[in-house]
């Protein structure tokens, strides 16, 4: 199963959970999408594999680029870090229907023990082989 990181910004904390991810899972495939164009064309390709997206979300602009992508994430299972928990915010964040949602000042600790409870319960194992 592959997992997909949308990271708009080379933030010190959001550098280490991609890091601590890949030591972590280091049997999976994680793609990194830094710029929106590179998601958007990413998630236009057949999505075999990739079940997990973990969509950061820096600004309000940032969350309405992935808010327009609602039709091509419906069957991917989201964790979403926000900006702020304002009510606009938290209505868009809920349209998206995310697994987890965070949030920026938060030191993403948990997102990691999120996503490999994820990865446990959404990586089907081929038939006959013991995960």
């Amino acid at each position: 199963m592959a997992v997909i990181f949308y990271l708009p910004s080379n933030a010190e904390g959001v550098e280490a959970l991609l890091h601590r991810t890949k030591d972590a899972l280091p049997q999976r495939e994680i793609e990194t999408c830094r710029v929106f164009g590179d998601l958007r064309r990413r998630l236009l390709r057949p999505l075999s594999n990739l079940k997990v997206a973990v969509l950061f979300c820096m600004t309000k602009a940032d969350l309405q680029d992935v808010f327009s992508l609602c039709d091509l994430i419906l069957d991917l299972k989201i964790i979403l870090i926000l900006p702020d928990d304002d009510e606009e915010t938290m209505a868009k964040a809920h349209h998206l229907r995310p697994r987890y949602l965070s949030w920026l000042d938060d030191n993403f600790l948990d997102i990691g023990v999120v996503l490999k409870k994820m990865i446990r319960l959404y990586d089907v194992s081929p038939v006959g082989e013991d995960g």
